[in-house]
């Protein structure tokens, strides 16, 4: 036979002639507003103020400089009226996207996708005292934004909780115990490396590190991070704010070339395989700290701590989330040569969201298996009685479809200190769907149709529910 090293070599060499197209793009926006600015605007937004021209070539080429109210101020650019109450603003914003197309196969269709967007805005203020004196620099200064990175989580995406060991979760557990102790034990032997930190055990519980305790932000979302990404705790990055690096791929995979396959090209006109995987790990918005102070060594003063006995951040995170997306996670259509269509999917989602104000995880999934099944019956007639009792009929194709599926959510409450794992909603949902479509011309159709929704709650706060409705429509079409 060939040798291993031929096999590997072909399989690579058409994977990497697979390739269709690799696209990046790097999108960088920034803004500033500065109240009480009094220059007018002439030739490509200058004009001479005061001997100088104002705002300069700089801050019209696009550069923003954070210390430009005071270049303003010296400049005599800027009101001294005290009544101005507005802040200085700077906003700024990039993402990053890498988009390809590969296939390596023939009929098989690989999307991938890997996104980060940042956003940050600065307030600070910057106002003339009752003199018409400015201060010597901006004051109540204020950082806020969000953050987004695309992901991979699907490690722990499979994970089974049963409501007979009361919905407890191996993942969660994981996070809960051994990586908060490891990323704790990580930023205190980073810290003292410093020379202004000495390691000792916290007071509230031994098993974590001084400064950086068990309810600690900067402990929480690497711990997090590290769990349901299934990351070394020990390599895990510690920044919240995650790197380009740190950028993971998404995809989309078709595949349609089973029909090349001659035994199943007598039976089907066409078979489709889908699967699609989406993970983002989300900062819906941070805010900066005013008690923060940061030493010579980037780190914050060791006087200024949490009422917990924990270290300040920098920014102030109000939670973390993960959301992932199979949708579908397999999906099979298939179009028989003798007009019949079938379709099998399975769906699952869920979004983890953890709140760093009372260290609770949210976990919401949601799982849904689909069945469906179509057939057009060509040329049927159909029969009108006319009112003097002859007849007069029409022949058309009706549409045949009915699809049955089966989708469950759940909402769990998951507490780390309280160590809590509580099912506070969810349901199952259950679903058929019938539909027959008579196309009589062009221009009109009649439809029939029965829906039949049962709601079983999986808490007794809710009741069971079930919905059916049954009619029918006619649809005519005045231009085309």
């Amino acid at each position: 036979g060939e040798s291993p090293l031929i096999i590997i070599a072909d399989y690579t060499s058409r994977i990497l002639m697979g390739i269709r197209n690799i696209a990046v793009t790097y999108n960088q926006s920034n803004g500033s507003l500065l109240p009480g600015y009094m220059p007018s605007t002439s030739l490509l937004g200058l004009q001479y103020y005061s001997g100088i021209l104002a705002p300069g070539w700089p801050y019209i080429l696009g550069w923003q400089d954070p210390q430009f109210p005071e270049t303003a101020v010296r400049n005599d650019w800027l009101s001294k009226d005290p009544m101005i109450n507005s802040p200085y603003i700077m906003n700024h914003s990039n993402t990053f996207n890498i988009r390809s197309t590969v296939e390596p196969l023939p009929g098989l269709r690989i999307d991938l996708t890997a996104n980060r967007n940042y956003t940050k805005n600065i307030n600070e203020f910057y106002i003339a005292d009752i003199f018409g004196n400015f201060p010597d620099s901006t004051r109540s200064r204020q950082m806020t934004g969000n953050f987004s990175i695309s992901t991979i989580t699907i490690g722990t995406a499979f994970e089974k909780v049963f409501s007979s060991e009361n919905f407890a979760s191996a993942t969660f557990e994981k996070f809960k115990d051994e990586y908060r102790q490891k990323i704790s034990a990580r930023l205190a032997a980073e810290r003292a490396r410093g020379g202004d930190y000495v390691m000792k055990p916290d007071t509230s519980n031994p098993a974590f590190w001084d400064g950086y305790g068990e309810s600690a932000q900067s402990v929480l979302i690497p711990a997090f991070l590290a769990a349901y990404a299934k990351k070394d705790p020990n390599r895990v990055n510690l920044n919240p704010i995650l790197d380009i690096m740190d950028m993971l791929p998404n995809w989309r995979l078709t595949f349609d070339g089973l029909t090349k396959i001659e035994f199943l090209k007598k039976y089907f006109r066409s078979i489709n395989i889908n699967h699609s995987y989406r993970s983002s790990y989300t900062i819906g918005s941070f805010i900066s700290n005013p008690f923060y102070m940061a030493t010579e060594a980037g780190y914050v003063d060791t006087a200024a701590r949490d009422f917990n006995g924990n270290f300040l951040n920098e920014a102030d995170i109000a939670s973390v989330s993960i959301s992932e997306q199979f949708s579908p996670l397999i999906a099979l259509d298939m179009n028989w040569v003798n007009s019949l269509t079938t379709r099998v999917e399975l769906k699952k989602s869920r979004s983890l969201a953890l709140s760093l104000a009372n260290g609770q995880l949210t976990e919401i999934s949601s799982n849904e298996y689909v069945i469906g099944a179509g057939y057009r019956f060509s040329g049927l007639p159909l029969i009108f009685n006319l009112p003097g009792g002859g007849q007069t009929s029409m022949t058309s194709d009706l549409n045949v479809r009915g699809d049955f599926s089966i989708r469950d959510n759940r909402t769990i409450i998951r507490k780390v200190v309280e160590d809590v794992d509580q099912i506070t909603a969810g349901q199952r949902i259950v679903k058929i769907a019938l539909n027959f479509d008579y196309v009589l011309s062009d221009r009109f159709n009649i439809r029939l149709f029965f829906d039949r929704v049962v709601n079983k709650p999986f808490v007794s706060l809710s009741y069971p529910t079930a919905n059916t409705n049954v009619g029918f429509s006619i649809r005519f079409t005045l231009a085309q």
